[in-house]
């Protein structure tokens, strides 16, 4: 009995393991998401201000060179 006790302990401790892998890799998912659509920000920006020939024009290279 208790060496089915333990068992029973072992596949829980793997369920809660496992549902916390789960969430873990949602939230890389969502940081990627998230990360994906800052660098579209950011290009369409940039596009925008290289269109317009602005003079944040420089500053906008300098943080891109970074």
């Amino acid at each position: 009995m208790e060496h089915l006790d333990k068992y029973l302990e072992e596949i829980e401790f793997e369920r809660e393991f496992d549902e916390l892998i789960e969430c873990e890799v949602e939230t890389l998912k969502f940081e990627r998401e998230k990360n994906l659509l800052l660098l579209e920000v950011l290009f369409k920006e940039v596009t925008n201000q290289i269109k317009n020939n602005s003079p944040n024009l420089n500053k906008i290279r300098e943080l891109i060179i970074r």
